[in-house]
């Protein structure tokens, strides 16, 4: 496998793109009554991107623009076209699937892996997910680890081109089983999130009903579901070293700080709209902790008529969140 014909990355397009001439109104900032002043700097499109991006074309291979704008570059020639992938930056290598398998490839020596097969896709009659397909694929942050699900298991692999490593099932899903209900044990793994140490990770876990989260430590080998259950939405704090969760369930729309070490939450902003009976009920998801290290989300109110959409940040000391853009108005239904 490791000596498969993998072609030389070619450059096939190279296309000068028009220059961005920033127009008059794409410098006017916002009224200081609406969101904060923005500098004319911070509006002008540049006419390079910060760092090569890289997609799938529609015939399913990997391609590189770089970050001139200009040179397209195809990495991947797989006859069989590729369905997921992930890129590391720590040592320029990809990992992908093709035909259920997945192969690792470095691109300084043109020589890639196979590293794991995964067969032919099958389907139990209560999924519509392939019981054994390949797919989310994350390297740690380190590189050294490549992280994935085979159907609803999360599987480990460490990452390198010259042996394939030993694949380990660190997270094996429980189905439904429809001749013997056993809803209160299902658990199905959906995404994976690595934490910075490159040591834990964290499993999105599809319950019967609801999801949360489930840690998983690489040191112990143990997993722990996050308490109370908390979902859906995750971000981490490096200035804080810990986990934050918007928890939303049955019009609830709480805050939860989770220790790392431990999976165990505390609620730090409790909703007022438990039950979803507030005419004006809020919810944030999607959290994110920005550069200046505050955590933000995007706030939703919704009545009857509209669901009025903005960003927030969440203040620690007021203990509150605070609107932060101008709010967007759409329609419900």
């Amino acid at each position: 496998n490791a000596a498969s014909p993998t072609p030389t990355p070619t450059v096939i397009a190279a296309v000068a793109l028009p220059t961005v001439t920033p127009t008059a109104s794409s410098q006017e900032s916002p009224t200081a009554t609406t969101m904060p002043a923005v500098s004319a700097a911070n509006t002008v499109l540049s006419n390079t991107f910060p760092a090569p991006l890289y997609y799938l074309n529609v015939e399913g291979q990997i391609m590189r623009l770089a970050a001139n704008r200009s040179t397209l570059t195809q990495i991947s020639d797989e006859p069989s076209g590729i369905t997921d992938y992930d890129h590391s930056q720590v040592h320029g290598r990809f990992v992908w699937v093709s035909n259920n398998q997945l192969w690792e490839y470095d691109p300084a020596n043109n020589q890639r892996l196979l590293k794991s097969e995964g067969g032919a896709l099958t389907y139990a009659s209560h999924y519509k997910e392939a019981a054994n397909r390949i797919h989310a694929l994350h390297y740690s942050p380190d590189g050294t680890t490549i992280a994935y699900l085979q159907g609803a298991n999360v599987m480990l692999i460490s990452s390198g081109v010259t042996e394939a490593g030993n694949t380990q099932e660190i997270m094996t899903a429980v189905p439904f089983q429809e001749s013997q209900p056993n809803a209160a044990d299902v658990r199905e793994y959906r995404e994976i999130t690595w934490l910075p140490s490159s040591r834990q990770l964290v499993a999105t876990t599809a319950l019967w009903e609801g999801s949360t989260y489930t840690l998983y430590n690489l040191d112990s080998g143990t997993s722990t579901e996050f308490s109370p259950f908390l979902c859906c939405g995750l971000a981490w704090s490096q200035q804080e070293q810990t986990l934050f969760v918007t928890h939303n369930l049955y019009g609830a729309s709480d805050l939860y700080r989770v220790d790392p070490s431990t999976a165990v939450g505390q609620k730090i902003f409790a909703s007022e709209n438990a039950g979803g009976e507030v005419p004006n009920m809020q919810q944030f998801t999607a959290p994110i902790v920005g550069d200046d290290g505050q955590l933000y989300a995007l706030g939703t109110v919704t009545n009857s008529y509209r669901a009025l959409s903005s960003v927030y940040r969440f203040n620690p000391t007021a203990v509150e969140w605070e609107r932060v853009s101008q709010a967007e108005i759409d329609p419900i239904g």
